[in-house]
Order: structure tokens, then C-alpha cells, then sequence
């Protein structure tokens, strides 16, 4: 089967010279012209064991970016502390470390309204979304903000003077009305609770400081969203595409509008490998040599995965997909709590982790390669690239080589400029020498009326001998 990949002048001929370096660039989600590129469906449903880690962890998270903020230069520009993760190994933590953390957590949930909390989350097994748990944690900031204040007031630090005295009775109500809600399949009882916690966080900004810097606004407001946000790495790593679509797609004049730069661009078309039985394309990936010890570039078959289109995404609980922690801090910081108690999640992960590990990702690829059904049009397959074994976050380290002998030849859009299609027949005779290969295609895109549609004319007379 071939696949067929439309790409810009620009691209082929300007700085990135993808035609002449037999290029392909993978690219982020971020870079996609789908918003909903890669969306995950995460839930919580979890027991007291697991939402007693949540909050360890928000809090363990917590105190790490106050450390860093207290630390900075007294003027230096504020910037959103992301280089600092969740994860961490326990047993290597200097042990006064160790005793600090513990005090933070144990002041934190001696508060009765915490523990009637973990027990409201936990109850029958209740599975809540993410937009509910980032609703909710703004209620419960002031807690973890107070608990880190009276440890360090005790070493003569105090982060504020006072206490925080946000009332939050709102507990009952928030578990009363998503209940109703549910029942009733009416959303709108949310609203009034979703106001108040609004008006909680204008709160917030008072306390007992007159103005708050952008560190002390940051600290105070901004990081539930900031421990959400760096929660996600620790489910799936990042990935990196290359699309590419089927003949039909090649005939498509919206398509040649929309992807092949207004019919100027090129469309190229490869050949493909069954490896496996999978469609693949070889591309010179780095790997990791054991002899050198270093990374060495050798051909990889990577698969073509079909984009499955109007398909909803795989819905997943966060507490069982914590894939990119190791096993033992997976164990340690959230299914085993300080008391030894164990959550009942950890049989699904550990009773057979291969199966386990399988299906989490499996639910990340049928994640990753689905669109809705506007985009249907497209017809598209992918490459795709992820952060496994490999940092891929520089551009120039995802820009992957091919085999010239892969590319079995290019179609010229309509209003290609006759400049541009000499240069790359030129670049191609070149390569076509290199390679001793005589059977490279050229054809030239053309409207059809009797199809209504693109038809791709084989251009006979540019070939060469070598």
C-alpha cells in the first residue's frame, strides 16, 4: 500500500531542505490544526488509601515550589516553576526531608472537614471527572496552604501571619448537588456551587495581604491548576505525529487547498513495509547501544496507524494509570500509604503488570490516533513518535530520516510554479544517480471533469537512465 503526504515548498525546498534530506517531520499535538488532538478522558475513582496520596502528593508538590519561590532572588521575574515534577524515590529523601513532609501531611489531615472529604470521595467507589476535581480543589487549597504555614511557623518561618479562615461547609453541599444531578441528569444544580467556589478564590486573594506579588498570587491561586497540570506526565509521555493520507485523500480538491498549500505544494508518495503485520515505513530512529553507550542511528520500522474518526475517547482513572512511575514509587508514594495500608487498586496494577501495562497502552495509542468526524475527509494514517525511551522534545532530534528507495514518487499540484517543479526534478536526478534507481514517478496533478475530482497524470517523458 502507498501513503501519500502533502507538504508545502517551503517545507521540501526553504530551510528545512525535506526533500533533498529525505526528512520527515514529526509534530506535537500542539502543532496540530485539531485542538482536540490527543484527548484523554480521565476520571478519579479511588479509595481513601488513593485520594489520601492525592492530596500527600499535592501537598508534597506544594512545599517543593515554595521552597524554589522563598529561594529566588527577592526581584527576580516570577516564572511558573514547570522544570518541578511529582515524582520522587522516598527512601532517598534526606530523612529530616522525610519528617517534614510527614508533619505537612499529618497537620493537614487532622482537619476534621479533610477526613469527612476523603471519606465523601471515596464512598462507593464514586468516579469524578477532571473538570469536577479542578473545580473542587480551589475549596481545598486553604487547608494545604495553612497546614504548610503552621509547619514552618513552628520552625520560625511563617509563610503569613494568621490563619486562613475560609469557611468550608461547602462539602456536603458539593456531593449533595452532583448526586442530584446525576440522578436528575441535570448539570444546572452545579452552577450555584460552581459560583461559590468563584467567590472563594476572590477570597483567597485577600487573606491578610494587601497586594499580592505575582509569587504569593501563584502560591495562593494559582497551583491547584499547576498540580493538575503536572499530574499528566505521569500518565502517558509525550508523542509526536506525521500524517499522512490515502490515494482517495490525493484526489481531493479541498484537501490540495487545504494541505498542499493552495495546489502549489507537492505531494509525495511513499511505499510501504508489512513488518509484523503492520503497514510500516523505515526511519532512522536513534538507539540506545549498549557497546558504545551512547545512541546510534539505525532504520526502524515504524507503523502507520489508521485514524479511527466519530469514535468517543477511551475513558481511564487516573489512580490505575500512572504508567510512567516506576513500579516501586508507584508502590510507595500512591497505593501504600504511611500507615502500611494498602489501596484495593493495587491488585489491578500489580496481580499481572504485563497485561496491565498492555492495556494502559493500548488505551494511549487508540487515544492518540482518533479524531471526530469533521476530519473525516482527511483519510489520514500517522507516524507516530513518543518520549519511551527518547527525549524528542527538540525539533531537530523528531525530524527523521528515510530511505530514498521508500519514496516511490511525487505528484506537482496544479498551480506548482515551473521554477520550483525544475529544481526538484534536478534534486531528483541527482538522487535517482546516487541510487542507481530508474523508476522514480513524477506526476502532475489536473482537474477532472468527467470525475469531478484531482487525477494524478503520469509524466512518461521525465524519467532517467543512469
Amino acid at each position: 500500500m502507498q501513503f501519500y503526504r502533502f507538504r508545502t515548498l517551503d517545507n521540501l525546498l526553504g530551510k528545512r531542505k525535506e526533500l533533498e534530506n529525505q526528512e520527515i517531520y514529526f509534530a506535537s499535538p500542539e502543532q496540530q490544526n485539531d485542538p482536540m488532538e490527543g484527548y484523554h478522558d480521565i476520571y478519579f475513582q479511588g479509595d481513601s488509601v488513593m485520594w489520601e496520596s492525592f492530596f500527600k502528593n499535592y501537598l508534597f508538590l506544594l512545599d517543593e515550589v515554595f521552597i524554589q519561590i522563598q529561594t529566588q532572588k527577592p526581584r527576580s521575574q516570577f516564572k511558573e516553576p514547570n522544570h518541578i515534577g511529582i515524582s520522587y524515590e522516598w527512601n532517598k529523601l534526606p530523612k529530616f526531608r522525610q519528617a517534614h513532609l510527614k508533619n505537612i501531611l499529618e497537620d493537614f489531615l487532622s482537619n476534621n472537614e479533610i477526613q469527612d472529604l476523603i471519606s465523601e470521595l471515596s464512598m462507593n467507589h464514586r468516579q469524578f471527572s477532571l473538570p469536577e476535581i479542578k473545580l473542587y480543589l480551589p475549596s481545598i487549597h486553604s487547608f494545604a496552604i495553612n497546614s504548610l504555614n503552621n509547619i514552618y511557623s513552628k520552625l520560625g518561618l511563617p509563610i503569613f501571619k494568621g490563619k486562613l479562615n475560609i469557611n468550608n461547609n461547602l462539602n456536603k453541599d458539593f456531593f449533595l448537588l452532583r448526586d442530584q444531578s446525576e440522578n436528575n441528569n441535570d448539570e444546572k444544580l452545579m452552577f450555584p456551587y460552581m459560583l461559590s467556589i468563584i467567590e472563594q478564590q476572590r477570597i483567597l486573594y485577600k487573606l491578610t495581604i494587601k497586594k499580592l506579588t505575582a509569587k504569593s498570587k501563584f502560591l495562593i491561586e494559582g497551583f491547584p491548576n499547576f498540580y493538575i497540570k503536572q499530574l499528566m506526565p505521569l500518565l502517558y509521555q509525550k508523542w509526536y505525529s506525521a500524517c499522512f493520507m490515502n490515494k482517495e485523500s490525493s484526489t481531493s480538491s479541498s484537501v490540495w487547498g487545504s494541505y498542499g498549500s493552495n495546489h502549489t505544494g507537492i505531494c509525495l508518495i511513499f511505499n510501504s513495509e508489512m513488518k509484523n503485520e503492520s503497514l510500516t515505513l523505515g526511519l532512522y530512529t536513534p538507539n540506545f547501544s549498549n557497546e558504545s553507550n551512547t545512541y546510534e542511528q539505525r532504520l526502524t520500522p515504524k507503523k502507520f496507524y489508521c485514524i479511527e474518526y466519530g469514535k468517543e475517547p477511551n475513558s481511564f482513572n487516573l489512580f490505575t494509570s500512572l504508567g510512567r512511575i516506576n513500579p516501586l514509587d508507584l508502590d510507595r508514594n500512591w497505593l501504600i500509604n504511611f500507615k502500611g495500608e494498602i489501596s484495593y487498586l493495587r491488585s489491578s496494577v500489580f496481580q499481572n503488570y504485563n497485561v496491565w501495562h498492555e492495556s494502559y497502552h493500548d488505551t494511549f495509542i487508540k487515544n492518540i490516533t482518533r479524531k471526530s468526524k469533521d476530519w473525516r475527509y482527511e483519510n489520514e494514517y500517522r507516524l507516530i513518535l513518543d518520549e519511551f525511551c527518547y527525549d524528542y522534545s527538540n525539533p531537530k532530534d523528531r525530524t527523521l530520516r528515510y530511505e530514498f528507495s521508500s519514496l516511490h514518487g511525487l505528484i506537482f499540484g496544479i498551480n506548482t510554479p515551473e521554477k520550483d517543479k525544475i529544481k526538484i526534478i534536478k534534486l531528483i536526478y541527482k538522487k535517482c544517480i546516487e541510487h542507481k534507481r530508474t523508476d522514480f514517478k513524477f506526476y502532475q496533478a489536473y482537474f477532472c471533469h468527467k470525475t469531478q475530482s484531482i487525477q494524478h497524470m503520469p509524466l512518461h517523458l521525465i524519467k532517467f537512465k543512469i
